[in-house]
């Protein structure tokens, strides 16, 4: 994982920061798993389990699952793995092939997505993380590395791609009530998206579609 700013290589940034106990935890609480699930030449694990999920919202563009107690989703890997990557972002400048990156600026939520990752605090409030795995049956083998921009809204908006699956975030004082629908962690569930990386967008409306769903599925439950 390469990070820092926004383009594709195939190179690492090698630079020692962790030390190997920091490293290990990366490792072992999300980055192995989640590494072995993104698409691959022989195989694209994360997406062969969505497929045999009902959508909880479906159109043409893109479908939500609920990934809750989904066998072969855990999401507090998902969780840990991308919270490891953008707080590795913006807590230092990377190098790559001898040009500066400059870091992520994450505010408040770097230091308290340190003491999550640390098991001092749980995932931050105030962070939303979206999870979009392509569709497209050759998903190819991009990865770009952490790069920062701005929702439709205005909200700060941060996100990365490994093969075949596209992290983002967004922070702020009134994501967890505003942009909250088809989140990881989102107060109503946990959710996975499944679109067209070729035409992935975040926010054109599918977050009102998810809560209607949602409105809908605790209607059905309600005796």
């Amino acid at each position: 994982m390469t990070p820092g700013h926004a383009g594709s290589s195939s190179r690492q940034i090698s630079d020692e920061f962790l030390c190997r106990e920091c490293e290990d935890r990366f490792s072992k609480r999300g980055e192995r798993y989640v590494l072995a699930q993104c698409a691959r030449p022989k195989g694209f694990a994360l997406r062969d389990v969505l497929k045999t999920l009902p959508p909880l919202v479906e159109n043409e563009r893109f479908k939500v699952f609920d990934v809750t107690v989904s066998v072969g989703t855990p999401v507090e890997d998902y969780l840990y793995f991308a919270a490891s990557v953008f707080w590795r972002a913006a807590a230092r400048c990377w190098t790559l092939n001898g040009q500066t990156i400059q870091r992520l600026t994450l505010g408040p939520y770097e230091e308290q997505l340190r003491k999550y990752l640390l098991g001092e605090l749980p995932f931050p409030h105030e962070v939303r993380l979206f999870v979009h795995v392509w569709s497209e049956e050759r998903a190819g083998f991009t990865s770009i590395v952490p790069t920062s921009g701005r929702a439709p809204d205005g909200t700060h908006r941060h996100k990365f791609t490994i093969p075949g699956i596209l992290f983002i975030i967004l922070v702020g004082k009134t994501v967890a009530t505003e942009i909250d629908a088809g989140a990881l962690n989102s107060n109503a569930g946990s959710f996975m998206w499944l679109c067209p990386w070729s035409k992935d967008s975040l926010f054109e409306g599918m977050g009102a579609l998810v809560m209607d769903a949602l409105r809908a599925r605790r209607g059905r439950r309600q005796p």
